[in-house]
């Protein structure tokens, strides 16, 4: 935690009138400075900063503060961004917590290996830039597009060239393994290395300080795939950055509202239409970290979506990572374009004004959410009604308490239902008992190895040693298929039983994910962004789930009945399991005692059945 005493040195020091100045043009009038808004759209400024008591204020739209809360609520930094970067304009260094040499060493290191990875990607983006002047192909590819220039500039659109080793006219050193580091260069098996971006338009990531932490590409021939990221990186999280953030952050205070769409072609295309409001995901579904940080910058939250059945699936998959981030001074809503529309084309065909109809004209999320219940439900049923809160009552428990949201979402939903807001209210209470309970129970997978059979444990012993011998543990076939199920479809885990638990910790082979699976459920979640600091307390663990999230081809397989996939998987998995019992009691058991017989005839029995299932 910062010291209050620092942060008012750091205030008395900045002039605010400066910081805000390098982002609004300021006219003095009288002792104050005038201007327009950055949080809102206006012709007459009514912005006013005032140097006398360090302090700023809209008559308009009521936004005002010191210069910290500026930079929070401008450029969307947090707190300790926005110390720090004051700090370090007056020359101050933000104290620190009292830290061993070992930690000071290594935060060294590791301010060392950003600085060095920022650099790498400057001087790319700079080639990449310069590439493009001189590549007729893809200057028409954009012309075609219609982007110009002046849109080009503002997103620092560059080309990638085709040669395989190109970044070798940039850095001497093209062994640099900080190249593979900053994810500009690939190394492969043989340790051959080629450049990741060939053929593509390239479009430089910014956080919210203006720095590039990664590059999205996109080809323009007929390759695949079409788009493509950077990987993970110490600097770039693809699960919490949003391309076009940085660059339409102004668009955004202006507008009211942020536009999010599928992909950076439509930010960019936007913009180029004069609606300088959108950001877009890279490539993953939105997650907790999108939506905080949008959260920052603007009270309205517009989601563009397919109107197609795909479309409405990831607007419900936003609406449930939306939930438990819910407050009464945000709005959320959904836009569904007609089907063969995105906002691009809509602009283009019926213009800007039509398109900000559409916008108005969005659904509301509470209205969406129960519009999606009425569409999947029988609720002129009882029994359709009840399914409905069994399979819903999850996501209803994540509203935050102590909102009026959650109060009128919670009413809505006991009106759908024919229940009282009580009768409600108290299924969801003793719903949130028997989670607990459950959470309590799976503690026991994350401290003990005590549900580990005695075989099951000496393997695991052994593995352990391979492991402190730096060899990797690798992972059979069909717990990678758990690994990419879970990550893909993270509502799977409610469905999760401590008897599959206890099935998959049985088995040796599959250790590795009986342990992300107690991880994830102790955690309530396997978003990676939450989990990423436990998984990587496992080594083996953290390295089997990276290679799922840096796969551009199965990071995000989407099936059409993933709990239909699971109940498959755990049909399987019992199968081996019976398989290995019937095995140990044919080697072992007297075979000639009733209570033996009997199992084994049962087992025999239940195996024959699963087989017939899958």
């Amino acid at each position: 935690m910062i010291p209050e005493s620092f942060v008012q040195e750091v205030l008395n020091r900045v002039h605010v009138e400066d910081v805000v100045g390098q982002y609004v043009q300021l006219k003095k009038r009288g002792t104050s400075l005038f201007g327009l808004c950055p949080f809102h759209q206006e012709k007459s400024p009514s912005f006013s900063v005032s140097p006398q008591k360090q302090f700023f204020h809209c008559f308009s739209c009521g936004q005002g503060g010191n210069a910290i809360d500026f930079l929070m609520k401008h450029l969307g930094m947090t707190f300790p961004e926005a110390v720090k970067t004051l700090a370090s304009r007056v020359g101050l260094q933000v104290p620190e917590q009292k830290r061993s040499s070992h930690q000071i060493a290594q935060e060294i290191e590791r301010k060392t290996k950003t600085d060095l990875l920022h650099e790498c990607l400057e001087k790319a983006q700079k080639w990449y830039k310069q590439q493009l002047k001189q590549a007729p192909e893809a200057i028409d590819y954009l012309k075609n597009r219609g982007l110009d220039g002046k849109t080009a500039l503002k997103f620092g659109l560059g080309w990638s060239g085709r040669d395989r080793q190109g970044l070798k006219q940039v850095f001497e050193n093209y062994d640099n393994p900080d190249l593979v580091e900053a994810g500009l260069v690939i190394q492969n098996e043989d340790l051959r290395k080629y450049d990741r971006f060939r053929e593509r338009i390239t479009f430089p990531i910014y956080n919210a300080r203006g720095k590039i932490i990664g590059f999205g590409g996109r080809i323009i021939g007929s390759g695949q795939p079409k788009y493509l990221n950077s990987p993970e990186t110490p600097i770039f999280h693809k699960g919490s950055e949003l391309y076009g953030l940085f660059e339409n952050r102004a668009g955004i205070h202006k507008e009211g509202f942020v536009l999010v769409v599928e992909g950076y072609m439509d930010v960019v295309s936007l913009a180029q239409l004069g609606l300088e409001n959108a950001v877009a995901t890279l490539g993953t579904a939105t997650s907790a970290e999108h939506i905080t940080k949008l959260m920052r910058i603007t009270h309205k939250i517009v989601f563009s979506f397919d109107g197609d059945q795909a479309g409405r699936r990831a607007a419900w998959k936003a609406l449930k990572t939306c939930f438990p981030l819910l407050r009464d001074d945000i709005a959320i809503r959904f836009l569904f374009l007609p089907e063969e529309h995105d906002p691009d084309t809509y602009i283009r065909a019926f213009g800007q004004e039509k398109f900000r109809e559409q916008v108005q004209s969005s659904l509301p999320l509470s209205t969406f959410f129960i519009e999606e219940l009425k569409h999947h439900y029988r609720l002129d049923e009882a029994e359709g009604r009840a399914t409905c809160l069994h399979e819903i009552r999850e996501l209803l428990v994540q509203l935050p308490d102590a909102t009026v949201m959650r109060v009128q979402i919670e009413k809505d939903m006991a009106k759908l239902l024919g229940l009282t807001h009580e009768e409600l209210k108290s299924n969801l209470n003793s719903y949130i008992e028997s989670q607990q309970q459950r959470q309590a129970n799976v503690q026991a997978f994350m401290h003990t190895e005590e549900v580990f059979s005695p075989l099951v444990k000496k393997e695991i012993k052994e593995k352990k040693k391979v492991s402190s011998l730096h060899q990797k543990r690798t992972v059979d076939p069909l717990s990678m298929k758990i690994f990419r199920l879970i990550l893909n479809h993270p509502d799977i885990l409610t469905c999760i039983t401590e008897r599959q638990l206890e099935l998959l910790a049985h088995q040796a082979q599959y250790a590795l994910v009986a342990q992300f699976l107690a991880i994830c459920i102790a955690s309530g979640t396997a978003t990676l962004g939450t989990i990423e600091h436990k998984l990587k307390e496992h080594e083996d663990i953290y390295r089997i789930v990276m290679s799922i999230v840096n796969n551009p081809i199965i990071q995000d397989e989407i099936l059409n009945n993933p709990k239909a996939e699971w109940i498959g998987i755990m049909h399987k998995v019992e199968i081996e399991d019976i398989k290995r019992i019937l095995k140990e009691l044919m080697q072992t058991a007297d075979m000639q005692d009733e209570a033996n017989k009997k199992r084994y005839r049962q087992l025999s029995m239940r195996l024959k059945y699963l087989n017939n299932m899958i």
